[in-house]
């Protein structure tokens, strides 16, 4: 696991303060904690991506939704989609 410094500037002040709360490997929060705070910066982003070719992505989330029910693969799946940003 690398430490959050690795993927942003602990330099800026809400990640400093991150990093100081809660460790710089995140070990500090809970899993769904984490799983929260992705959520949220994830529909923060959604903004910036107005045409995703909607239809596309829509039936892909209508079949993840009905075919990966195991949170260990939701979060699996997360993991790669994050990791390949």
């Amino acid at each position: 696991m690398k430490p959050i410094g690795y993927y942003v500037d602990t330099k800026i002040p809400v990640v400093g303060e991150i990093e100081q709360s809660f460790g710089s490997c995140l070990q500090g929060l809970t899993k769904e904690q984490k799983i929260y705070l992705v959520f949220n910066l994830a529909g923060n982003l959604e903004d910036s991506f107005p045409y995703v070719h909607p239809a596309n992505i829509e039936e892909l989330c209508s079949k993840i939704n009905k075919e990966i029910s195991e949170e260990s693969d939701a979060i699996g799946l997360m993991k790669a989609l994050v990791n390949s940003l």
